[in-house]
């Protein structure tokens, strides 16, 4: 997994509230969705609306996505996302695709909702409006999606918040506890301030914090949109010597100025490494951070800057991580000692040397065995594949041919034969 992974996981993901269904929506019978690959019918009118290309190919613009200013389009972008990780609580029609098959409900939304032809229709459109953006921006694709996104998660988040800090809600103060009140009263606990006097200023009894911790923390336990307001409280209550710098930068925000680093970069990185290695070998964390002078409150606000801070500029801090990381977790007895660009070089070669030797059955089994967080995730998969064709090129069409061979299973909204497909996509290179 590479840093650019790990910091995808830094940021909040939260459920969205589920609008309800309109009531002709959910009385329609089933809907039948267009399939954005399948074989043109003859009899059907000729489209002639506005397209967008996509690795050569024309395809129609989606309806409700033009016009949109960058913020309202990576805004219903996370929304759609979010929609679709939690796709469980949803209620829709059921939909079937052009043979009679029942699409799946991630799919469906796409097509009742979002105006898609299919699944495969709306991975080409992101990919091109992303890169679109990028072109207008002059930022890269990476860059872009990473800070846009974020500054779209957090808007979502802030409406969630506000939602739910109605009477009756999961935010609404416990034994006229307010979560901020709460949470501001942890992170001095955390910073080191005694129990007893702390609490009593605060007008609250012993049994009376007993009861608010515990309804708190299950209220946290059970819902991510309060865990996440607890942390931002957290950190803004600027405990310690790095609080100030980590309630800057949660207060700006991912769109906003994070200041000045509270520590360098290096080291943010070489204490990540030796934590890691702590962690695998079963060792105390807290004596790891005792060891660079942090105290875990510390080192949490370290974590919030940081976290920040990276999302704004993903490319420049990967490529850093990637330099300084390999030296740190080697120091500590941490990671193969690869950087990712020859982490991946190593994987593409095996690919290719399974492609040669014709093992296309073991290349997919080889790619969930070593990114075990993937092994469901066929973009991430199919992505290592397609990448592994474009380094062979032309120059070894039967090693290419193997790999597709391993690819073909992975393309869900895929109707042709294998061999027609195959033909095709040897074709493209």
């Amino acid at each position: 997994m590479g840093f650019l992974d790990k910091i995808k996981k830094v940021v909040s993901k939260v459920p969205l509230p589920i609008p309800a269904m309109p009531a002709a929506a959910a009385a329609a019978p089933a809907a039948t969705a267009a399939d954005d690959d399948a074989p043109a019918d003859d009899d059907a009118p000729v489209y002639d609306g506005p397209t967008f290309t996509w690795d050569g190919d024309q395809h129609p613009m989606p309806a409700g996505w033009a016009d949109l200013t960058i913020d309202e389009w990576f805004f219903k972008f996370e929304t759609l996302r979010d929609r679709m990780r939690y796709i469980d609580k949803e209620e829709l029609p059921p939909m079937t695709d052009a043979d009679g098959d029942r699409l799946d409900p991630e799919e469906a939304l796409l097509v009742a909702h979002y105006g898609f032809k299919s699944g495969g229709h709306y991975e080409k459109y992101k990919n091109w409006a992303v890169s679109d953006w990028a072109r207008r921006t002059g930022e890269s694709y990476t860059d872009l999606e990473f800070r846009m996104g974020a500054i779209a998660r957090e808007r979502i988040l802030a409406a969630k918040t506000a939602a739910m800090s109605g009477a009756g809600g999961a935010l609404a103060p416990v034994e006229g506890v307010a979560l901020e009140q709460w949470a501001q009263l942890q992170a001095k606990l955390a910073g080191g301030a005694e129990p007893t006097p702390l609490i009593a200023a605060a007008g609250i009894d012993a049994a009376r914090w007993a009861q608010v911790s515990a309804e708190w923390n299950r209220r946290m336990s059970t819902s991510g949109v309060v865990a996440a307001a607890y942390a931002k409280a957290f950190t803004q209550t600027a405990v310690g010597p790095y609080g100030a710098a980590a309630a800057q930068a949660t207060t700006a925000g991912y769109g906003g100025d994070p200041g000045p680093a509270p520590v360098p970069f290096e080291l943010f990185v070489e204490v990540t490494e030796a934590l890691r290695a702590a962690g695998k070998r079963g060792q105390d964390t807290t004596a790891t951070l005792a060891a660079f002078n942090l105290r875990p409150i510390d080192w949490s606000n370290i974590g919030a800057y940081w976290n920040r801070a990276i999302a704004q500029q993903a490319t420049k801090y990967h490529r850093l991580y990637d330099e300084l990381g390999v030296k740190f977790a080697a120091k500590y007895g941490n990671g193969d000692g690869l950087t990712t660009a020859q982490r991946e070089q190593m994987i593409f070669g095996k690919l290719i040397g399974m492609a040669r030797s014709k093992q296309p059955a073991a290349m997919v089994p080889f790619l969930r065995e070593y990114f075990p967080e993937d092994a469901d995730d066929r973009i991430v998969l199919d992505g290592w594949l397609r990448n592994a064709v474009d380094q062979v090129g032309t120059s070894d069409l039967a090693a290419a041919r193997q790999l597709l061979l391993a690819r073909y299973p992975l393309q869900e909204d895929e109707e042709d034969p294998l061999e027609v497909w195959v033909a095709a996509e040897l074709e493209r290179l």
